[in-house]
């Protein structure tokens, strides 16, 4: 039985990566990833030494691997991303919007990772900021705040987009607009439009030969399956207007890092197996998953972020260039009977580690560090993708859609075949 804790992660691949990785190949960020999580705050990752200046007792303090699935890492970067966020803020309502990808783009999704998630993330501004720009919804610039997840609750391939965005914005004349009769944008519209810029992204970009297709797949195939796709209604869900943001915020703050599953939700893990707990959408509560630590590790290692590709991006308002028109937006919000969202004054002193002498208690200076060598094996597969067929061999990480009843057609493998 493993010990349910913050380090389950770790002890998870300490135990059992090494024999995966020999029976699976993996891309380089996976063993990275693993490595990474395996090293955290141990001596194999390097340590700092603090001494006593009083009585010259010392310690030797491992470091933390920072790495963005770590467990281990995510409290202290959730807390200042918050702390930052919530002054960033603008004291109005907010609506939570969440963009799917279709599961049929799943298998050339696998191929070209980093392509997709900016595309999305491109695609999703452009609909919200011109919508929202014409006169006919708000005539105005809203803030946005978005974040990508590629997991759906139980882990499986579902790549979608949270947006958090001002119920109102800044229009020309630099003036504050909120947003009519509590009504954002017309569901239906957002979803054929959305449809309509992703669909001629797919499209321009297979004809500039900028997408690696899957070894089942040629362009007329994957021609015959964008036609196909024009005639499905994509999934976009606009939610109800919340009184602030703050709700939100924390809901994108819990997977900003950590990876998709959290300590808590573990519920039993062995040798053999891992049972976990998960909010079924569909049926309003609380059910459990058992899968076996080659599943369950199979799945967890889609989730590792791509290199170099943010996954929380600030739009409009929120923009990082934006301070000016947003202290505009916070001046004429004043008069709001929203409540301020309080700010922590102490963030600085509580994200600053700290090291006490056990004897005295005196503070302890850091002196002399050492630092881990960086070397990966090269075991992992170069080409692009053998190990993706492993990954994208059983139906049901194809589809999550959560909250949409699934057609007869949902529980087929898509095919990309010339058939």
């Amino acid at each position: 039985m493993i010990k349910r804790s913050k380090k389950f992660l770790q002890t998870l691949f300490t135990q059992h990566f090494d024999d995966y990785k020999k029976r699976h190949k993996q891309p380089r960020k996976n063993i990275k990833a693993a490595e990474a999580i395996m090293n955290c705050r141990t001596a194999e990752n390097g340590s700092t030494r603090y001494h006593c200046p009083n009585d010259g007792e010392h310690i030797d303090i491992p470091h933390a691997c920072k790495h963005r699935s770590c467990p281990l890492c995510a409290a202290k970067s959730i807390k200042q991303w918050v702390d930052k966020q919530k002054q960033r803020l603008l004291r109005c309502e907010h609506y939570h919007l969440v963009f799917t990808l279709p599961h049929e783009y799943l298998g050339l999704w696998q191929y070209n990772r980093a392509w997709f998630i900016k595309t999305q993330f491109d695609v999703c501004r452009e609909v919200l900021m011109e919508m929202l720009a014409d006169e006919k919804h708000l005539g105005a610039k809203p803030g946005i705040i978005m974040a990508f997840h590629s997991w759906g609750r139980k882990l499986n391939l579902h790549p979608h987009i949270h947006a958090l965005v001002t119920a109102g914005g800044l229009t020309d004349a630099g003036q504050w607009k909120p947003v009519e009769n509590d009504f954002l944008l017309p569901v239906r519209a957002v979803k054929a439009y959305y449809r309509g810029k992703f669909q001629d992204r797919i499209k321009n970009a297979l004809q500039a030969k900028v997408l690696t297709l899957p070894p089942d797949a040629t362009e007329a195939s994957v021609q015959r399956q964008i036609k196909q796709l024009y005639k499905k209604q994509w999934n976009v869900r606009i939610q109800e207007k919340y009184s602030h943001g703050k709700g939100v915020l924390l809901y994108l703050s819990r997977y900003l890092k950590g990876g998709p599953l959290k300590a808590q939700q573990i519920q039993r893990m062995d040798d053999q197996h891992i049972r976990f707990s998960y909010k079924d959408h569909r049926k309003k509560q609380q059910q459990s998953l058992s899968l076996s630590i080659d599943e369950f590790m199979r799945r967890l290692l889609m989730h590792i972020p791509e290199p170099r590709i943010h996954t929380l991006r600030h739009y409009g308002l929120y923009a990082s260039q934006a301070i000016a028109s947003r202290e505009t937006c916070q001046k004429q919000l004043t008069s709001s009977p929203l409540q301020t969202l309080e700010t922590d004054d102490k963030t600085l002193k509580e994200s600053t580690f700290q090291v006490l002498c056990k004897h005295c208690g005196s503070l302890m200076v850091a002196g002399a560090s050492s630092y881990r060598k960086q070397k990966y094996e090269n075991s992992y597969n170069k080409e692009k993708p053998g190990w993706i067929d492993s990954i994208m061999t059983r139906p049901e990480d194809r589809f999550v859609q959560q909250g949409v009843q699934a057609s007869p057609h949902d529980h087929r493998v898509p095919n990309f075949g010339t058939s």
